[in-house]
């Protein structure tokens, strides 16, 4: 099937500039740029459709005039080719169709003035480094998740403006490897996972609220969630199903959360099939009073037959019940 529909966007020509340069991007990935490689006003972009995923993106052509795309541009479109918005700094909003079914690896990666999206509920796959580096995206919404199956690696790293991420509606998706690392100014994870990989929320600093629900066996992976010291508000579903817990997955998890003893957390993961709980699983490497988790009470399953040195380290005024 064909892979991206036919795109026109209309842009704004200063007014000093009398001639206008037009870009075409075809089936083949080859581009034509007419009448002369010397104008720089952009007023016309076009996509053919099937636009290939080598080298094809827009930063070549586009000269900082395009600033907006709609869903209706990009009407029928059921993939977003790789780096086909790659590094197109200018560009303040998109539109996704309601087609779109996959969004291709770096496919709006370094977008650094885009501020919000909304992905449809089409969607299945969010491909590696897709929403990399964009600064100052505020607002990411799931317009429906269940159907979502996978977030690439680095999908929304470094996306340091983003306030809240939230995936629920049953979703089953695979959140892969530092997916939402360093978004620094997340105070609410809120997600329905089958797994959620290594690094995939680490630097999220600002988080104050953590809900999650992992399903089927799936995998905590190691750092995952380390370092979430401000978390003061925790919630891991006693229906969660982990199967594997990397280390350091929730070390100093809310260890720096005020009034801990009058705020108790309560860790039930007696439901879970882990086997082996690693170093540093739900401890700290560090003394400090600010990283050290606290007043807490832990169910595991009774199948645990391992516990690394150090999985508990300076945990203090903790329970833990094999059940």
């Amino acid at each position: 099937g064909y892979a991206l529909s036919s795109v026109t966007i209309n842009t704004n020509v200063p007014q000093a500039v009398t001639q206008e340069k037009s870009v075409t991007v075809t089936e083949n990935g080859s581009t034509t740029i007419a009448p002369d490689e010397g104008f720089t006003a952009m007023t016309q972009v076009s996509l053919t459709v099937n636009v290939q995923s080598s080298g094809v993106s827009l930063a070549a052509f586009v000269d900082g005039t395009v600033t907006s795309v709609t869903a209706s541009d990009l009407s029928g479109a059921t993939k977003l080719r790789d780096y086909v918005f790659y590094n197109v700094p200018s560009l303040t909003s998109i539109g996704l169709p309601s087609s779109l079914t996959e969004i291709g690896d770096y496919a709006l990666a370094g977008c650094t003035e885009l501020t919000s999206i909304t992905i449809p509920a089409a969607t299945t796959i969010i491909g590696n480094y897709a929403f990399n580096g964009d600064s100052a995206l505020t607002t990411l919404t799931f317009e429906d998740a269940g159907d979502l199956t996978s977030i690439g690696n680095y999908a929304f790293a470094g996306c340091t403006s983003l306030g809240s991420i939230t995936i629920g509606d049953g979703s089953e998706v695979a959140i892969d490897t530092y997916a939402f690392q360093n978004c620094s100014s997340v105070t609410s994870i809120d997600i329905e996972c089958n797994s959620v990989e290594d690094y995939a929320f680490s630097g999220c600093t600002a988080t104050t609220s953590l809900s999650l629900l992992v399903k089927n066996g799936g995998t905590v992976g190691q750092y995952t969630f380390n370092g979430l010291t401000s978390v003061s508000s925790l919630n891991i579903d006693p229906q969660s199903n982990i199967g594997e817990l990397g280390q350091y997955a929730f070390a100093q998890i809310g260890g720096n959360r005020a009034n801990p003893s009058t705020n108790r957390f309560e860790i039930d993961l007696t439901n879970s099939s882990f086997r082996t709980i690693l170093q540093y699983a739900f401890g700290s490497s560090s003394s400090s009073s600010s990283a050290r988790p606290e007043y807490m009470t832990l169910r595991f399953p009774s199948g645990v037959n391992s516990i690394a040195g150090y999985a508990f380290r300076y945990i203090d005024i903790c329970e833990f019940y094999f059940n």
